[in-house]
């Protein structure tokens, strides 16, 4: 008696997985054919920036997919561009003249602390201060572009403070390398200054 009812209940099991394992592979399998939405990922990770290779224009467009795409036409002016490939201290947007006929960053390197202006519209770059101070973490300007304030560590990791006027003929108009590029005025600040509010004339 005790084997029959053994044997009953181990095809009972049998039975069970079988028809779990039909219920299982075969039910859902058909119904994720049959017509049923599915769920799709974008597998683009940089959906920017997309350039067409017949155009050259960068193209972006948002879809129920949720992939992004911008639409640029050829010669705007793309949304980001990289001014410098080195390491930057400080910079400033000059403010616009009358003479200006161009968007112009300047910034100071922070490996030299030589100073440059950048045109947005034609990407070219002009030195506009050739002074060497070496290893300048932090730069500041005045908000007319004319004067810095370039800060960097002595040898006793002191705050060492310079402020200094850029060639004025550098603050209205690109020129060429050879013109005297020095900083003048120079003036070497008290030590250890780790706050500061700068204007056009005047230092706090």
């Amino acid at each position: 008696m005790k084997q029959k009812t053994f044997i009953f209940i181990l095809l009972a099991v049998v039975l069970v997985a079988v028809f779990a394992g039909w219920y299982f592979f075969f039910r859902i399998s058909s119904s994720s054919t049959s017509g049923n939405p599915t769920t799709t990922i974008n597998q683009n990770l940089f959906p920017y920036g997309s350039v067409n290779p017949n155009t050259g224009s960068t193209t972006t467009t948002t879809n129920q997919t949720g992939s992004t795409t911008i639409n640029e036409t050829p010669g705007q002016l793309p949304q980001l561009i990289q001014i410098t490939n080195t390491p930057v201290s400080g910079a400033i947007f000059l403010p616009e003249t009358k003479n200006a006929s161009s968007t112009v960053v300047r910034y100071i390197d922070r490996a030299t602390g030589h100073i440059y202006d950048f045109s947005i519209e034609t990407e070219t770059k002009t030195e506009v201060a050739n002074t060497t101070i070496p290893k300048v973490y932090q730069g500041y300007f005045s908000p007319n572009g004319s004067r810095a304030i370039l800060q960097s560590l002595d040898d006793n990791n002191d705050i060492q403070t310079v402020s200094a006027n850029i060639p004025t003929n550098a603050t209205s108009t690109f020129f060429a390398s050879s013109t005297n590029l020095n900083l003048t005025d120079v003036r070497f600040l008290p030590k250890n200054i780790t706050s500061l509010s700068i204007g056009n004339k005047s230092l706090f």
